[in-house]
């Protein structure tokens, strides 16, 4: 071979070489392989080409690209790969993909969604919300949407596995998880039928190639396994990562080891990802604006009916007008759907059924319902909370009081995207500073309240108030080495005085470390009232008394007063009043993020 020719030749497999090198170490080609580091986070074999694509970005590269011009089975599993590397300008031979066209059906996603699933506190996994993706394959929407294309990630666990395990498991990495697709309908009829969670759904206004990268990436990552952490690498995290490949916009907070779901959600409004917003309200909220739309006359009749199926026959419901009788029935449905879930009393079914049959002897109505206003998530408070006090102790005198809280809420935050009158915190910590002492005064691993109030009145909505708490605090306020590791739970009741007021009763037991003849168990009966003045101003005030059963120890009394001002998603102020042994009066500022 001509000397000229042997140098052209090296030269053109120098230059093949550095642009397969330049290609390989793309940013956007390893989002595209989900490389962490030096390596990628999925653990599926069959997600790589290459036997070393896990760990060598360019050995599956070249191998992509060899086989996406040989291989129509590699063409039609990795649309995705390909579309990125004819923008670089790499050709490949057009294959047909039959299976990928079904998935799209033919190219009619016209938008995506992110819908965001509130809070549900019967399951830990499900405490903070979980975020979905939804192809859109229609410009207006209707009904049928239901019949559109959802995209869960999520672990996969067995069916029969216990919560102890659960929770370990899915804390330490004990579970392989992937994304999956089904019809929106599944997840709408688990989520809101079945858990009572309201969904909202953001709309999002992505150009038509960012769409496509999306829908094509999903279809590739149905070969993927990835490790689940509870807290980190999770549904958050993943969804995150996805916005992240399309828009090289920021969705996970570098540095922290958690993912909040919610933050999504402030992250897609704050970058004006946003189209649109819709809610899809669950049977939980379709039945209390039923309720509300009845007047006093229904409502009454309503009760009687969800007591005593029997009183169909009665006087009160008879002296209902046909109108009348058509929003009480139409109530009275919903009330039984709504008491079926996960109550299989066969009364209900019967009473449903006997409801049923006396709407159909109605004429046909298209009857207006209430709609209870709700907030979007993304106007709640930011879910990471710093917060920086100064305080007044009448045994330490002035100091200042730093509070950090990853997660999540409490009972005076606003009520926007979550359940109604709790609290959820995780890792919340409080350390109080004067001028010769530093020490920490609370930390709680895991506190969750729940006052469980009816909105409707009705039997079956509602229930017991509870709590959990696991943790460490001060014994009392006036000692500042006497950090204990602690235990405690709760049972009560909560009233709605009006739509501004509610009492609760609760008796909390508490089991802990033995400090100074306290023993290791005490109760605490607590009266409280939580009021709502405006958006702007909640006020929530306790009062309780802690008995020591060993009886060493005095019982003492323990106040707690607590006033948020203003309902920014960024700040608010808090004013605090706190009473056992010490008294402590604290002015601060929180910082949400």
């Amino acid at each position: 071979m001509p000397i000229k020719l042997v140098f052209l030749f090296s030269l053109f497999c120098f230059w093949a070489n550095a642009q397969e090198s330049e290609l390989s170490n793309d940013p956007h080609w390893l989002k595209l392989l989900h490389y962490s580091r030096n390596s990628s986070d999925i653990k599926s074999g069959k997600f790589f080409i290459s036997p070393e694509g896990s760990h060598d970005p360019q050995a599956e590269l070249k191998a992509t690209i060899s086989r996406l011009k040989d291989s129509r089975e590699i063409y039609c599993r990795f649309p995705a790969r390909r579309a990125w590397l004819e923008k670089k300008g790499i050709h490949f031979p057009k294959y047909e993909c039959l299976d990928f066209e079904a998935y799209t059906r033919k190219n009619e996603v016209k938008s995506i969604s992110l819908i965001f699933a509130s809070g549900f506190l019967g399951n830990p996994a499900s405490y903070f919300g979980h975020p979905l993706i939804k192809f859109n394959f229609k410009d207006e929407r209707s009904p049928l949407d239901l019949l559109d294309l959802a995209i869960n990630y999520g672990a996969f666990t067995p069916q029969d596995i216990d919560p102890a395990s659960y929770m370990v498991k899915g804390a330490f990495g004990g579970f392989d998880a992937g994304f999956t697709t089904v019809d929106f309908f599944f997840h709408k009829n688990n989520y809101s039928e079945l858990e009572l969670r309201d969904l909202w759904e953001y709309e999002l206004n992505l150009n038509q190639e960012q769409r496509d990268e999306i829908v094509a990436h999903v279809w590739e990552m149905k070969q993927a396994k990835i490790t689940y952490y509870f807290a980190s690498d999770n549904c958050a995290y993943r969804v995150g990562e996805l916005l992240e490949m399309v828009t090289g916009k920021s969705f996970n907070q570098r540095g922290l080891p958690f993912a909040i779901p919610v933050s999504l959600f402030h992250k897609i409004h704050d970058y004006h990802l946003v189209e649109n917003i819709k809610l899809h309200p669950s049977r939980q909220t379709r039945l209390r604006g039923k309720v509300r739309t009845l007047n006093k006359r229904e409502y009454s009749v309503l009760k009687e009916i969800t007591n005593d199926i029997d009183s169909l026959s009665d006087s009160g419901f008879k002296s209902l007008n046909t109108e009348e009788k058509s929003r009480t029935l139409e109530t009275a449905m919903d009330y039984f759907s709504y008491r079926q879930v996960e109550n299989e009393d066969p009364k209900l079914k019967t009473s449903k059924r006997k409801v049923l049959q006396e709407r159909v002897k109605l004429p046909p109505s298209k009857n207006q319902w209430w709609e209870i206003p709700q907030r979007p998530p993304h106007e709640a408070q930011k879910p990471i909370m710093t917060q920086f006090s100064g305080f007044h102790s009448e045994k330490f005198g002035n100091g200042g009081h730093f509070r950090f809280r990853p997660a999540f809420y409490d009972l005076v935050s606003p009520d926007i995207a979550r359940p109604l009158y709790s609290s959820l915190s995780v890792l919340d910590t409080e350390i109080s500073v004067t001028k010769d002492r530093l020490w920490l005064k609370n930390l709680n691993f895991l506190s969750i309240e729940s006052l469980n109030l009816s909105k409707t009145g009705l039997k079956g909505d509602g229930g017991y108030a509870w709590r959990v708490l696991f943790g460490a605090d001060q014994m009392n306020l006036t000692c500042n080495t006497c950090t204990v590791p602690k235990v405690e739970f709760g049972v009560g009741k909560a009233f709605e005085m009006s739509d501004w007021l509610l009492i609760y009763a609760m008796i909390d037991p508490r089991f802990q470390t033995q400090f100074e003849g306290s023993g290791y168990l005490s109760v605490r009966p607590n009266l409280a009232t939580l009021i709502t003045i405006t958006d702007d101003l909640r006020i929530h005030a306790a009062a309780g008394r802690r008995f020591y059963l060993d009886r060493n120890k005095k019982a003492e009394n323990i106040y707690h007063i607590e006033a948020r001002l203003g309902s920014h998603r960024s700040w608010d102020i808090r004013i605090n009043y706190q009473e056992h042994i010490d008294r402590r009066y604290g002015l601060g500022i929180g910082l949400y993020w």
